[in-house]
Parts: C-alpha cells; sequence; structure tokens
C-alpha cells in the first residue's frame, strides 16, 4: 500500500486505481472521489496522547486494551445501543457488532440532588477534576489511574466543549432559581464559512438562552437542561458535534464532523461546488491513511471498530429518515383501487399510511426478493449453476499484515481485511472470466457477506457454456480436489491447504468442535473414503478421497487426514491462499437450496409484525458490524449478477401497480397514472399497431427488441 492519490494523499494499493486510468497516472475513487471531497487533515494528537498510541510500556497497553471504555470514562456524550450478544463458535475475538439503532444521548449537566456520585459523562466536567478523577477511576477499577489522570487533564487544557459546558452549567446555574424549566442550547451556525472545518468557535458552537416560543430543530441545537430529572436527549447524527462529544480520544481537541452545509470541492477552479458533502463521503475520506496525517482513527483499535459501526448507522439513519419522510411520494396501489377511490369522493392520502422500505434500498426484504427472481431468471435461461463456491477473507494475507501500523492486529484494522478482499474477489472473478479455470463462463451470480466475527466473504454461482457443463466423473477431477496434495512436489499448495481447508477435525477426535450437534457434524464430516468420484442422480458428487497415509498437523496440534479436506480448486487455492470452497453442481436439484442459500443475505433477528413500518423493522433486525460497514461506506457491490435481468410486469387488466404522490390532488394522480405503462402493456401496445411484426413470447421479446 505505497500508491498516493494525488488530490489527497490517500495510500492505495496499485490495484484500485479506477479502470479508466493507467500505472503511470493511477487515479482513485473510493477516498476523495477524485478531488471532489476535501477536508482538513486531523490535527496532531498531545503528546501523552501519541504516546498511549504508540507506546509499549504498562500505561500505553491499558490504553489500548481498554481504549472504549476509556473513552467512555471522559466522553461528553453516551451511546445507546444494543450490542450483539449472539455466541460466537469457533476462535477468535468477537468484534465491535450492534443489534437495531445506536443513538447518543446527553442528560442534565447535573444529576439529581444528593447524587453526585453518579454523575456522568458530562456531569462530570462539572465537578472538581480530583472528585470526577475518584468517581472514573472508582467506576472502572479496571483502568490504569494514571492513564486516567492523563486523560482528564488533556481534556480539561485541550477539548474546546469542555468551556462551552461550563459555560452551560454557569447560565443555567444563575437562572435557575427564576425559572426551573430553562434550558440552553449548544447551536451550530449553520451561516459559519462552509471552507472552515477545523475547531469549532464562539461563532460555530454557541452557547444561547432559547426564546419562550423556540421550537428545537433536532439537527443543528443539543438542548441543555440543569437537572436530569428532564429525561435523556438524542443528539442528532447531522449535528456537526455528534463525533467529537463523545469520540474524545479521536477528536481530543473536539473537531468538528460532519454537517449537512459540507459541499464537495472543485479541485479545478479550487472553489467549493453547489454539491453537498454525503455522510458517505465525509466517513470515507476519513478511513484512509496518509503519510501527512497521524491518524487516532486509525490507531484506534476496537475504538475504530465503534467508530465505524456508529459512521454507516448515522449514514443509514440519514436515508432511513428522508424515505420515512417522503413515504407520500412512494405510495403504491392498484390502478383499479385508484379509480375506486376517485369514484367514492376520496383523496390520495385516505388510504392509511403504510411505511414501506423500497427495493431500491439495499438489504431491505424487497430488494432481497428481487434479487432472488432475478438469479432464479437467470437459472431458468441456463438451466442450472455448474459450480458453487465459496470465498472467505484470510486475515494474514501480506497485504494486510504489511498495512498494518505498529501495535495493531487484523481485527484492529476491519477497513484492510474489507479493501484487500474486494482486490482478491476481483482478481478471483477475473480469472474465472477470462482465464477461464473452469472453461467457458456465460454468467455469473455472486452475493457478499459477512461472518458473526467480521471476515467477509462471497457465495457465488457460475453457470458454464452448454456444450461445456460438467457432466462427468472425469470433468469434476480436472477442477476439483478434496484430497491434500503432495508437499514436495507443491509445497505452495499444500500450505494453503492445510491452513485454509481443512475442516475441524471433528466427530470422535474433538467433540466439542463448534460444528458438532447432538454428536455429528452438521457440515457432514469427515467425509467417506471412496478411490474414484461418483455423481448421483441429482448432480451431488462424491468427491474422490482415497484412503492414504498423510497426516497433517493442523491446529491444536491434532491430526487432519484426507477425509478432512474441504473440496477446492488448486490453481484457485495456490494463488489466493484463502479458504476457497469449489462445489459441483451437475443437476437441478441442487438449484433451490443453493439460491437461498446464497441469497439469505447479512444478519437479521426475527421479529413479531405488529405494525406496517417497515423501516422500524429493519432499523430493528439488523446487525452491523465493522467490515460490513466499511464495505458499505467504499460503495463495494454486495450482490452482482451477469447477465442483466430485465422485470417483466404479470397482471390483469386494471391490475397494473402504479406509484404516485398521495401529497398530489386526486385530478394529478389520476393523470400520472394513466400516462403509465408497464412492459406487459407495452407488449400488447406494440403488436397492436405492428400486426406482422414477427412473433415473440413475452419472456423472448425483450431479447430481441430492448
Amino acid at each position: 500500500m505505497d500508491v498516493k492519490c494525488h488530490h489527497c494523499g490517500a495510500l492505495h494499493w496499485m490495484a484500485e486505481k479506477l479502470t479508466n486510468s493507467s500505472l503511470i497516472n493511477p487515479k482513485f475513487g473510493t477516498c476523495c472521489l477524485q478531488g471532489k471531497v476535501l477536508l482538513p487533515l486531523l490535527r496532531e494528537p498531545p503528546i501523552a496522547f501519541r504516546e498511549f498510541f504508540d507506546g509499549t510500556n504498562a500505561e500505553s497497553v491499558s490504553f489500548r486494551t481498554y481504549i472504549r471504555e476509556y473513552n467512555a470514562a471522559n466522553a461528553f456524550t453516551s451511546l445507546g445501543c444494543k450490542l450483539d450478544t449472539r455466541a460466537l463458535k469457533g476462535r477468535g475475538p468477537r468484534p465491535f457488532s450492534i443489534h437495531g439503532e445506536l443513538r447518543h444521548l446527553t442528560g442534565g449537566v447535573l444529576p439529581a440532588p444528593w447524587t453526585e456520585r453518579r454523575a456522568v459523562y458530562s456531569q462530570l466536567y462539572i465537578y472538581d477534576p480530583a472528585f470526577a478523577l475518584f468517581v472514573r477511576g472508582e467506576r472502572n477499577p479496571e483502568l490504569n489511574m494514571n492513564v486516567l489522570q492523563t486523560i482528564q487533564n488533556a481534556m480539561l487544557q485541550f477539548n474546546v466543549f469542555y468551556t462551552k459546558y461550563r459555560q452551560a452549567y454557569a447560565i443555567l446555574d444563575q437562572m435557575s432559581p427564576i425559572d426551573q424549566n430553562i434550558r440552553v442550547s449548544l447551536q451550530y451556525n449553520k451561516s459559519t464559512d462552509i471552507r472552515r472545518y477545523n475547531l469549532p468557535t464562539a461563532d460555530e458552537i454557541a452557547v444561547i438562552v432559547p426564546e419562550i416560543t423556540y421550537k428545537e430543530t433536532g439537527v443543528r441545537d443539543i438542548i441543555l437542561h440543569l437537572r436530569e430529572n428532564n429525561g435523556l436527549k438524542q443528539i442528532s447524527e447531522c449535528h456537526p458535534a455528534y463525533l467529537p462529544l463523545h469520540y474524545v480520544l479521536l477528536f481530543p481537541f473536539g473537531e468538528l464532523g460532519w454537517s449537512p452545509t459540507m459541499r464537495q470541492w472543485d479541485a479545478v477552479t479550487q472553489t467549493y461546488t453547489k454539491t453537498k458533502l454525503s455522510q458517505m463521503e465525509y466517513y470515507s475520506y476519513r478511513i484512509f491513511e496518509r503519510t501527512e496525517e497521524y491518524s487516532t482513527i486509525l490507531r484506534a483499535g476496537k475504538l475504530f471498530q465503534e467508530f465505524l459501526v456508529d459512521a454507516w448507522e448515522a449514514t443509514e439513519q440519514s436515508k432511513l429518515a428522508w424515505l420515512k419522510f417522503n413515504q407520500p411520494t412512494l405510495r403504491s396501489d392498484q390502478y383499479s383501487c385508484i379509480a375506486d377511490m376517485t369514484n367514492a369522493d376520496l383523496n390520495p392520502g385516505d388510504r392509511g399510511n403504510p411505511v414501506i422500505l423500497p427495493y431500491s434500498h439495499t438489504g431491505s426484504g424487497r430488494h432481497m426478493h428481487e434479487i432472488y427472481q432475478d438469479s432464479m431468471a437467470i437459472t431458468r435461461f441456463h438451466h442450472h449453476p455448474d459450480i458453487f463456491l465459496t470465498m472467505t477473507a484470510n486475515p494474514n494475507w501480506p497485504e494486510i499484515r504489511n498495512a498494518l501500523i505498529s501495535n495493531q492486529s487484523v481485527t484492529d484494522r476491519p477497513d484492510l481485511v474489507a479493501r484487500v478482499f474486494e482486490l482478491k474477489r476481483k482478481a478471483l472473478m477475473k480469472e474465472i472470466k477470462e482465464k477461464k479455470v473452469f472453461d467457458t463462463v456465460v454468467s455469473h451470480v455472486y452475493t457478499i457477506e459477512f461472518q458473526k466475527r467480521g471476515l467477509p466473504h462471497m457465495h457465488a454461482l457460475i453457470f458454464l457454456k452448454d456444450s461445456e457443463k460438467i457432466r462427468t466423473a472425469d470433468m469434476v477431477d480436472r477442477f476439483v480436489s478434496a484430497e491434500f496434495p503432495d508437499e514436495k512436489n507443491d509445497p505452495i499448495l499444500f500450505d494453503a491447504v492445510s491452513k485454509c481447508m481443512v475442516h475441524g477435525p471433528c466427530g470422535e477426535r474433538d467433540p466439542g468442535a463448534a460444528c458438532m450437534s447432538k454428536g455429528k457434524c452438521t457440515k457432514g464430516y469427515p467425509n467417506k473414503y471412496t478411490d474414484t468420484t461418483t455423481l448421483d442422480e441429482g448432480g451431488y458428487p462424491s468427491y474422490r478421497c482415497r484412503r492414504d497415509v498423510i497426516k497433517v498437523t493442523v491446529r491444536n496440534n491434532k491430526k487432519a487426514y484426507n477425509i478432512d479436506v474441504v473440496p477446492y480448486n488448486p490453481h484457485l487455492s495456490r494463488m489466493f491462499n484463502c479458504h476457497i470452497n469449489v462445489e459441483i453442481c451437475a443437476g437441478i436439484r441442487a438449484v433451490k437450496y443453493i439460491k437461498k442459500y446464497i441469497h439469505k443475505w447479512g444478519d437479521r433477528a426475527t421479529m413479531v409484525l405488529r405494525e406496517h413500518d417497515e423501516i422500524q423493522q429493519y432499523i430493528d433486525a439488523r446487525y452491523i458490524g465493522p467490515p460490513e460497514v466499511v464495505w458499505r461506506l467504499l460503495e463495494y457491490h454486495l450482490h452482482e449478477e451477469y447477465p442483466d435481468v430485465q422485470r417483466l410486469a404479470v397482471h390483469l387488466q386494471n391490475k397494473q401497480r402504479v406509484v404516485y404522490n398521495a401529497r398530489k390532488s386526486m385530478n394529478s394522480v389520476i393523470r400520472t397514472t394513466q400516462e403509465h405503462k408497464t412492459t406487459l402493456m407495452g407488449y400488447f401496445e406494440y403488436y397492436d399497431k405492428n400486426p406482422t411484426a414477427p412473433t415473440y413470447t413475452y419472456k423472448k421479446f425483450q431479447q430481441h427488441f430492448v
């Protein structure tokens, strides 16, 4: 990772360059949109913080190990979320993952009377520093007191929000005897020069006393009361203080985060444009390493994981809020129902207010249904898939290891894992499609998912040319092996298989393995010994697995044999050195199972549906982890299918579905729906106007006329 973006200085691998750029003049889009995103570099942290991030003494180790706890102990706002508590099988640390919604909350400037020792978050900055340090240490006995003291001193000396909260307390304390319900506002002045995105000043974040008629905006203002008996207030993800008030170790000076007033940059004219800078573009910029910048974000380990999840939640929450606010423009109904509304003298908005999450939102139920139907259409056209392939990221890839900063492990950098996996995925698909590892590919479908421990993996279906489809055992042996290779003849492949393609061992050799249930392996291992490959009537192969004297020592010093090897393609395993399971689908029986398997999408909880609010149901059911966040922030594809599928409408007369704006008048809605034509209506209309045209069925019409 040594190629710089000449616009923002972000470090890339050459393989990340845009396809329309050259090796001599590489261009990159994920970091700054080729110069359209211009943000100031993060400020150099206080010297003490830098020593904590880079040092090797006991205090530095404690700081990095418990960095989330140190941050929470000194933050101004709390993090409201439900952590992912699902049981994880196998090995490896648990990443920071949430279930449902995430919020930043703030309470009263002071706790309830006579409960000073219960003071939390910003309340501790009002009290004497010695007392605040005592409370923090008492509440977090696992933390080092010297580290807590150093962090607190830095906050009092450098962080501008300490001054703002003290100022707010002074105003509230002075006026509370007159009005017990008095409140103040940390208000962001959006008219401030958009070029200044660094430290908040008195002009940008001002402590004001709202008028009696004041109405909360929810975006620019943070409302504070004197006592916490007024309840917790949620801070909008659109407020520029959303990040610095909670992530005090990442922004020790209180540097402002994203706000709706930010604009994109024109590198040619050297001016800001009228195009708004999105949250996704802001966060994508921040998660790239630059040699000119000391990034506290990328060095924060577990706190970086939390930051990433928070960033995506804030980004997606803004999108979902827009969809919820614009529900009237997403209203859909049958044409006949709209006509009935006209006859009944009803308005467009009188048919209730369901909340719809459209299929255009990636990961929604409607989106999953659409891409499942698309892939089934591809299967119908090409009869059945020939290869079912699963690829999982290898955290020990040298590209990842070499890019780590000192004192880091792979789990500290989910950004590197996601970026390298995308590069490997592209290279794998190039080998399959262009270099014809499995002969001529005519179609493919893949879906990206993320394990509970965070590693990304790809499920892919490969369709081969009809004349080259796999129909015999010899053809299976040509592409797939389920045995250990010879270590002397092919040491690279042997190393890859022994480290990445061995299941377990489980069964009698390890009854407590994660895959075991009721005394049996849920994955069907170990395999049975067989001297030849065979195909059953349903198209499921039984791979050659000869009884050999080869014994390989794998994890936990257990012995593995050929019966423990997961089927693989020798060329791909040798080239990519990761888990790439290759299965042959020689019959139609396997299609339905495989299709549902690869389209089950990311982790979701089972919900009880009480009201028709698809957005809230989506929020309540989702799980979000760091590598998936990076994947989405960088806008990598979660699903791809080739060739493209044209979706055809099927309906009875006057039963076609139309989308309309419920805020419009009924006459306007009727006019819009009458002008709308579905693909089926267009098909009949074409032959009505061209009766002598070549006749094609509705299904085949698109292949000849589109």
